[in-house]
Formats: structure tokens, C-alpha cells, sequence
């Protein structure tokens, strides 16, 4: 029984195993397990692909962003903004930033993983698309004017012991001076350093190139208001669109005249200043030049901020450029930069104003256009020491003699032929001194004897000679000892220009230059509050401003240094 059993099952096998019609079944359904795993796979590597081109898309635009010379944040921080803003879940951001004085590089790569639905059955669990990117932006030309108070009050000791302020600014200069000009930014940063204090004076081949009338034998320029509103100025010299400053002391009580002893070691302040080392130096990248000039720079007069920035406006600004191509070598140009400035929408040129103080604006003096030049109330005999001094006030006094004699000793106002018994007869004439005689019966040897060398001097001849307040003092409250006499000659010979209406013709300067995108940094050098403010309005921003003391002023220039190295700027 069981035998047979056995038999039927062996018979039966062996008939499945010789019948073929069932094969294909096996086989179709290893092909159907095969074509699941292969489109599983399939949707698992296209899965990948869109995050990785996801990513890809997310990081070249986060990367150009990042990139930009005037993003102010960190590219990690771009980067990953972008990245989280577009729904990519990324992680390991890596990011490699690399900066210069006119450039900046991003180089970026991030993960994101994919988790694998057909593929984990093949043990992986997951995938990783990982994506890189690079991006640069570069100016190929930095242009900078450096502006310097010399004013009187830099020769001070600052906050250093053992140091002047004017010697603190002077290292701080330089150190930022080398580090800017770098062997690697070789003619790529040019420099201008124009140094102010009352006044700035360019030199007479600038004042020549510019559309001045008369100038009054100065290289300054007594501006209007209306004039600190643009960074370019006229250069048409058929025009006559400035006034030049008047050359003239309005400070000092002295005289220097052929008579004195007062040639040599008197004390003169001209508005105007007239030594080699206030004329600017202009696109130079030598260092060597620069470390010098700096170097030579001393303190002196009243502050004019707003005067400094209109000039270092101008050599920032393309209309300046002509003139200062055709400088002699004495301005240290380098021919170089014979295209510079460029012009504001060049996008590979950065444009950048320093701006340093240790003050506030003061009182600014003008020569009233009147006493430019033309005959004076004053006649010089060359033959003696003695000025007649003409004075018109005397006939509403009732008299009619209107000179007055003078001689010229030091500072000492000493009477011609004084006599206390006549004091009026001896001090006031009705003609110039050893003027000819009006005798009509005189001889023509007596008439010729009679003639007198005096001249009448001209009023640029008078300021040359002695101060307004001189004039003022000696010349006209003497004769009567009224102080009216004093101010009013003093009051109308020289205009004033008030700190307020300085504040707010640098306010215009400054305006100009943020307006064209020229990145302003300001620097308050152990100033008060009212003067850290005006300084903080003329920057481009808060981060742009500086108010330091002591030492720290070359901390300031090293921020500055390092703000335009990374370019992180706010515009």
C-alpha cells in the first residue's frame, strides 16, 4: 500500500518535470521583481537629481548675492539665508570667502540628503547630493582722497602723552597709506592727500586751470555756498565762476615792511596758506612720496571741514581729471592713472573720501572785494620811514586837513614830528608827507626840490606789508583812540564765513559725494559732541564714522583699512 502511494508520487513528478507549459511563469514573475526594483530605483536617482539641481539653482544665486562688493554680511550667512529661503534642506555648509581692496570671491558647497525608497532594499539608505559654486566680483580701481586737518589746535597734545595730535594723525596716516598700497594692489589705488585748515591751497597750476576772475594772488578759493552742492567745478577758464581768496592776514597785529625790524621772525597768518607742503598731493601710489609729504605736514589756523571735502570732492570727481593730467611732477602724479578719476557709473571703480578732524568749523575770513586791490588810504615815502594815513571822517569833525603822518618803527605807532604843546597841528596835515610845494612864487629849483618820492600804495601792497588788524589798530583807532574806529575799518575790509553756515556747506559736500556713491568715512579726532555729530552726518553711515582719542586713532585707520579690504559697506 504505502509502495504503491510512493510510486503515484514519483510518477506524478516526474510528469510535472516533463511538461513545459508552466516555465514562463517563474521567469516573468523574476522579470516583474526586477523591472519594480529597477523603476524604484529610477525614481530614487531622479528624486536625487531634483535636489541636487534644487540645491545647485539655490546656491549659484546665494553665492552671486554673497559675492556682491557691496554686501555688508558675512557670504556664510548670505549663503545660508538663501538656502533656507528657497525650501532646501541642506546641511555641512561650506563656505570660503577671499577678499581684497577690489575684490571679493565666494567659493560655497553644501550637502542635502535624499532618503531612498527602492534602493534601501539594496542596503542604502540614503543619498547625498553635493553641489559647488563660485563667484567673484572685482573693481578693477580704487580711488581715495585722504583730507587732513592741520589746523592750529592739531599741534596740541593729544590724549598720548609725549604727543602732539598732529603727530598722532601723521603715524596713523602713514600706517594706512602702506597697508592700502600694497605691492599686490600695484596700480590699481591711487591716493590723494589734501591737507586743510582755513583754507586749502592747491597750488597755482591748479588755480590757473580753473574758471577764477580775479583771485587775489592766491592759490585758494573763497567759495558760495551753492558751489559745495556738486563734486565737479568749472574748468573753462573763460569763465569767471569762483573768487579767489584775497591774500591777506586777518589775524595777526604785525607789520613787515621795508622800514621795520620786523623782516625777519614776525608773526604772519595768511588766509591762504603759502608753504609747499599745504599743496596736495594728487593720484600717487608711491609710498615713499607719501610717507614725506605726511610727514612734513605742521598745524596752524582756523578749521575748514567744508573747504577740505570741496577739494577732495573734486579729485575724486572726472572733471578734474584733464587738469590734473597736465600737473608738473611737483603734484607726484603718477602718469599711471592719466585716466583718473573715473567717472562715477565706471562699476570697477570705487571711489572712496577720508575725512579726519580734531574740531569743529570755525570762522572763516574773506577779503572784502573792495580792498582786493586799487589805491589805498595809505602813501609810502621810500625816502623815510613815514606813512600818511588819509582819513575822510576828519571833515565831518569840522576840519579840512585829512592826512596824518606816521612813522613805521616796529610795532610802535609813533607820531611824524610829535609835539604835546600842539597835539591836533602835529598830528593831522591837509597833504602827504613832503608833499610839493603849492607856492605859486616858487622857483622851479624850489618846485623840483619839493617833489616828494611817495607813492600811493595799493591795497594788495598793503596786506602784504601788514595785517587787517595792523591797519585797523594803528592806522585809524590811533589817530583818535575810538574803538569804533577800530572794528569798523577791521569789519569792512573782512567778510566772515560762521561755523553754522560751515556745518551746512559741509553737509552739502558731503551729500554730493554719498549721492555719486563715493563711500564716505569720517573720523572725529578727540572732538566734542556737537562736532562727533556733524562728522556722523557726513559718513556714509554709523559704521563709517569714527570719534577716537589718543592712540586710537590708528585703530581707526586699521577698521578703515579692513572695511575696504572686505568692501562690507553700506551705500
Amino acid at each position: 500500500m504505502i509502495e504503491n502511494v510512493r510510486n503515484l508520487i514519483r510518477r506524478k513528478a516526474l510528469e510535472f518535470a516533463c511538461r513545459e507549459d508552466g516555465a514562463l511563469l517563474a521567469f516573468g514573475l523574476f522579470l516583474l521583481i526586477c523591472m519594480l526594483i529597477g523603476g524604484g530605483m529610477a525614481v530614487d536617482f531622479m528624486r536625487y537629481e531634483r535636489e541636487r539641481a534644487r540645491l545647485q539653482y539655490a546656491l549659484d544665486r546665494s553665492i552671486l548675492a554673497a559675492a556682491a562688493l557691496s554686501q555688508p554680511l558675512e557670504p556664510k550667512v548670505v549663503v545660508a539665508d538663501y538656502l533656507q529661503k528657497s525650501g532646501v534642506d541642506y546641511y555641512d555648509l561650506q563656505s570660503d570667502p577671499q577678499s581684497g581692496i577690489n575684490f571679493k570671491t565666494v567659493d560655497a558647497s553644501a550637502k542635502v540628503k535624499t532618503n531612498s525608497f527602492f534602493i534601501k532594499m539594496a542596503g542604502v539608505e540614503s543619498m547625498e547630493a553635493i553641489s559647488g559654486s563660485e563667484a567673484e566680483e572685482r573693481v578693477r580701481k580704487v580711488e581715495i582722497s585722504l583730507v587732513l586737518d592741520v589746523s592750529g589746535s592739531m599741534g596740541w597734545e593729544s590724549d598720548t602723552p609725549g604727543k602732539t595730535k598732529l603727530q598722532a594723525l601723521q603715524k596713523a596716516a602713514i600706517d594706512f597709506s602702506r597697508s592700502v598700497l600694497s605691492t599686490d594692489n600695484e596700480n590699481l589705488v591711487s591716493m590723494n592727500i589734501i591737507p586743510y585748515n582755513m583754507q586749502v591751497n592747491v597750488g597755482e597750476d591748479v588755480i590757473d586751470e580753473l574758471a577764477i576772475g580775479r583771485y587775489g594772488y592766491t592759490n585758494c578759493i573763497d567759495f558760495t555756498t551753492s558751489q559745495f552742492e556738486n563734486m565737479s567745478m568749472d574748468t573753462n577758464k573763460n569763465n569767471t565762476t569762483y573768487q579767489g581768496t584775497g591774500r591777506f592776514d586777518p589775524f595777526y597785529t604785525t607789520i613787515e615792511s621795508p622800514n621795520t625790524h620786523l623782516d625777519d621772525g614776525s608773526t604772519r597768518l595768511w588766509m591762504c596758506p603759502e608753504t609747499s607742503w599745504s599743496e596736495p598731493l594728487l593720484l600717487t601710489q608711491d609710498f615713499g612720496e607719501i610717507e614725506t609729504y605726511i610727514n612734513n605736514l605742521q598745524a596752524g589756523g582756523n578749521t575748514s571741514i567744508d573747504i577740505g571735502v570741496k577739494w577732495g570732492n573734486f579729485f575724486l570727481d572726472s572733471s578734474s581729471s584733464a587738469l590734473v593730467a597736465g600737473l608738473p611732477a611737483s603734484y607726484k602724479a603718477d602718469p599711471i592713472f592719466s585716466d583718473r578719476p573715473a567717472l562715477h557709473s565706471d562699476d570697477e571703480t570705487l571711489k572712496i573720501l577720508i575725512v579726519m578732524t580734531d574740531g569743529e568749523n570755525t570762522t572763516q575770513y574773506e577779503l572784502d572785494e573792495d580792498y582786493y586791490e586799487g589805491p589805498s588810504d595809505i602813501w609810502y615815502d621810500p625816502d623815510s620811514s613815514i606813512l600818511t594815513i588819509f582819513d575822510d571822517r576828519r571833515y565831518y569833525q569840522g576840519y579840512s586837513n585829512y592826512y596824518r603822518q606816521v612813522e613805521v618803527y616796529d610795532e610802535q605807532w609813533q607820531d611824524w614830528e610829535d609835539d604835546d604843546d600842539d597835539w591836533i597841528n602835529d598830528r593831522w596835515r591837509s597833504e602827504v608827507y613832503d608833499a610839493p610845494t603849492t607856492d605859486p612864487t616858487a622857483s622851479t629849483a624850489d618846485i623840483e626840490d619839493s617833489k616828494s618820492n611817495a607813492v600811493r600804495m595799493d591795497w594788495s601792497t598793503v596786506w602784504g606789508w601788514m595785517g587787517i588788524k595792523y591797519h585797523a589798530y594803528y592806522h585809524h583807532y590811533r589817530m583818535r583812540g575810538w574803538a569804533s574806529e577800530y572794528y569798523d575799518w577791521r569789519g569792512k575790509t573782512r567778510k566772515t564765513v560762521g561755523a553754522s553756515t560751515k556745518n551746512s556747506r559741509l553737509k552739502k559736500a558731503c551729500t554730493a559725494a554719498k549721492d555719486e556713491d563715493v563711500v564716505v568715512f569720517t573720523i572725529g579726532f578727540e572732538v566734542n559732541d556737537d562736532s562727533a555729530a556733524v562728522m556722523l552726518d557726513c559718513a556714509t553711515s554709523e559704521s563709517t564714522f569714527y570719534r577716537v582719542a589718543g592712540k586710537k586713532i590708528e585703530t581707526a585707520f586699521d577698521e578703515i583699512v579692513f572695511s575696504i579690504q572686505n568692501l562690507k559697506l553700506t551705500k
